[in-house]
């Protein structure tokens, strides 16, 4: 199946398609947030720690680069959840950690299995479910309404899907 996706769809064509995305909806966001409520400088640096994220995501072929990136993009859409949800329950601020934690656990661990040099098929099969498991169990955090959402519009998970193809 990966040789199948990665022969219809040339993998560079993919990477310049996402930064274009990410690109046209970092514009409108910014443009949408000119006129509405005033952008705090904390949800400005978690928006950029982010974006910086994902971009080095889209162009690294090193699995623990990757999951540095995932981590990365993860907690600043998780901080920007937590700070929309100030005024939510504490179970629901604790259920948001949680999701953020076990995503990066299970992305961190599926990456480190990757860079191993020699591994058998079954454990490659352990490292990627690992790492797709992680970053499904992500979408949760990404699509809440947040800032740093608005900006990447779920394409935050596709793009490490697609990443994680690539290694």
């Amino acid at each position: 199946m990966l040789n199948t996706f990665l022969s219809l769809w040339h993998v560079d064509i993919l990477v310049w398609c996402e930064l274009a995305l990410i690109g046209i909806l970092t514009i409108g966001t910014i443009a949408t947030h000119l006129y509405g409520p005033r952008l705090h400088r904390s949800e400005i640096l978690m928006m950029i720690l982010g974006v910086v994220g994902l971009v080095a995501a889209m162009f690294t072929n090193h699995p623990l680069v990757l999951a540095l990136a995932f981590t990365l993009s993860t907690i600043s859409a998780t901080c920007l959840a937590l700070q929309s949800q100030h005024s939510a329950n504490l179970k629901e601020q604790k259920s948001i950690i949680a999701v953020c934690i076990g995503s990066v656990v299970l992305y961190v661990i599926g990456a480190a299995l990757l860079n191993q040099s020699a591994l058998s098929v079954q454990t490659t099969q352990l490292a990627f479910a690992a790492a797709m498991i992680g970053t499904l169990s992500a979408f949760g955090v990404f699509f809440m309404k947040t800032r740093f959402t608005s900006v990447v519009a779920g394409a935050a998970p596709v793009i490490f899907f697609i990443a994680l193809l690539q290694l």
